[in-house]
């Protein structure tokens, strides 16, 4: 039997991989996914707290984007130093096994946020790191940001609010069942030395910090590439995942989950126009 030719190769078995190959297969374009970890969509399957869930409203056709690739943990003076726990948020399960200890969250991202809570709601004495004011969002208010993405930048809309949604987090700092502390300068020992002067001791420091972009660091393009140096689509809108020597890119545009699922269309019906 003849082995069937593929005509794309997908680097990438996340969510936005699989829309991508979605909307090929639709078009009875042959692909084949390549992925570096043994499963799909390994962010959400290995590498996410218990109580994670997408909060999105449920008429959003769903997919995740490829921005979040390698955990990322700042340097910070005297790290190696700290006696207790240290975690990047991804390795966060649930705030159970914390119950009655003193424990620093750093990054406070919908991440930061929501692990906050959870271990305040185990028990866990529970600080958050917060570096600089931030817009706290309800429901209604990122369901209406998700949707202008259709229509206009992502910029555009980081500008008018920013995107950490409130689940509760909120109710516990205004009770100081969550403290909030200013960025840190240092650690030595299990102390940690903030912006205001003042050190505290913790047991537990999670990491929720994010991400960095791999992608630029093992594909090799020219000085008018897809990608920046961040990983992140180069070009604007509105061809910005589409590059040289059919190479493009999904869920690489800061724009979000709308962005990606346009993306793989997108893409499908370019190559499909070149078939």
């Amino acid at each position: 039997m003849e082995k069937e030719e593929q005509v794309a190769i997908i680097v990438g078995a996340g969510t936005s991989g699989l829309a991508t190959a979605a909307c090929l297969n639709r078009l009875s374009i042959p692909n084949i996914v390549l992925e570096r970890e043994d499963c799909f969509a390994s962010l959400w399957k290995k590498k996410s707290y218990d109580r994670l869930h997408l909060h999105l409203a449920k008429h959003f056709l769903v997919v995740a984007t490829g921005e979040s690739s390698d955990p990322f943990t700042p340097e910070v003076e005297g790290l190696s130093t700290f006696m207790g726990e240290v975690i990047h948020s991804t390795q966060f399960k649930s705030g159970e096994k914390y119950s009655e200890k003193n424990v620093l969250v750093v990054g406070s991202g919908n991440s930061g946020m929501e692990i906050a809570l959870d271990l305040s709601n185990h028990g866990a004495k529970t600080s958050i790191v917060v570096r600089s004011p931030m817009h706290i969002l309800t429901r209604e208010m990122m369901y209406l940001g998700g949707f202008l993405l259709k229509y206009i930048s992502f910029d555009m809309v980081d500008s008018v609010g920013g995107h950490v949604l409130d689940l509760g987090t909120c109710k516990k700092i205004k009770s100081r069942e969550i403290q909030v502390l200013p960025a840190i300068i240092s650690m030595k020992g299990n102390d940690v030395l903030f912006d205001d002067g003042k050190s505290h001791p913790f047991d537990v420091i999670v990491f929720a910090t994010g991400f960095r972009r791999s992608t630029n660091k093992w594909l090799k393009q020219d000085e008018d590439g897809l990608l920046d140096d961040d990983g992140f689509a180069k070009r604007t809108s509105p061809n910005y995942w589409k590059g040289k020597n059919h190479l493009y890119c999904a869920g690489l545009a800061r724009r979000g989950f709308y962005g990606a699922a346009i993306d793989a269309q997108n893409i499908a019906n370019d190559i499909k126009s070149l078939l």
